[in-house]
């Protein structure tokens, strides 16, 4: 019945994605960066005349230094020392030129996986229950939480994530698991803590949203999808269309205090 439950939710995930951007030319999405802020793992998906390879990409925050390491199309996280990566089937060890599968996952995969901020602990959905395993996949436990895209934040203390009983996004500590709503819209997904932990940043129906760490100060930034933070806290990352008729979706980096904003895949 759960392998059922899961299948069923990825396959409305796939429709609604296809739904959305079945006129797409090409989708730059699911941005993450390493802990230098130097370069960026997106998914280069949805290829229609582009000589380009769907996959999984490696590019310098300058746009340069385009690299293809594994052909798959799943959303990726890196480990707090950029040595291994987290994606719906297991963890990948981080080579120059390429992924390579290094432990599989166990039961049904990973949704949304991320690691701790230690590095110790991994975090994610399935059917929308959230657990905590170790690196290891063998201690996993489920929590008393129901939702969607979990993070670690303020040093493993706290838990992000889309709370799905009270549509919106939410906080919650790790010890008693109290919950403090952040926002009330269900159509908001994917909040990022900002490193130094001032920030929060969001997608909310295809656009890109910031506010204060305590739910504050609520601010729409620009059309997009898929908003991260660079390592220092003071840029986001973000996938934004180009606006053609035949759209495409391309990675853009912003200045998040003047808002200055510059493109960065093509």
């Amino acid at each position: 019945m759960k392998v059922k439950t899961v299948l069923s939710f990825l396959t409305m995930i796939i429709i609604v994605a296809c739904n959305t951007l079945e006129n797409a030319h090409i989708i730059h999405s699911s941005p993450c960066l390493t802990s230098d802020g130097g370069w960026i793992i997106y998914v280069h998906s949805y290829n229609r005349g582009s000589s380009a390879t769907p996959g999984i990409y490696k590019i310098s925050i300058d746009g340069k230094n385009n690299k293809l390491l594994l052909e798959t199309q799943n959303q990726v996280s890196l480990s707090p020392d950029d040595k291994q990566a987290l994606l719906i089937d297991g963890i990948y060890l981080v080579e120059k030129e390429r992924l390579t599968l290094h432990r599989k996952a166990a039961n049904y995969g990973l949704n949304t996986p991320s690691w701790a901020e230690k590095g110790s602990r991994i975090i994610y959905e399935l059917g929308g229950d959230i657990f905590i395993t170790d690196t290891l996949f063998k201690d996993t436990k489920k929590l008393p939480i129901k939702g969607y895209t979990p993070k670690f934040i303020d040093n493993d203390k706290k838990i992000i994530y889309y709370n799905s009983i009270k549509k919106g996004l939410c906080i919650t500590d790790t010890l008693s698991f109290t919950e403090t709503m952040l926002t009330n819209n269900e159509l908001d997904k994917l909040p990022v803590s900002s490193r130094n932990g001032k920030y929060i940043v969001w997608e909310r129906n295809g656009e890109v949203w910031l506010m204060n760490s305590d739910g504050s100060n609520q601010n729409f930034l620009d059309k997009g999808r898929n908003p991260v933070w660079t390592p220092d806290s003071k840029h986001i990352v973000y996938s934004k269309s180009d606006n053609k008729e035949i759209e495409s979706f391309f990675l853009w980096k912003m200045d998040a205090s003047d808002l200055n904003k510059y493109q960065i895949t093509k």
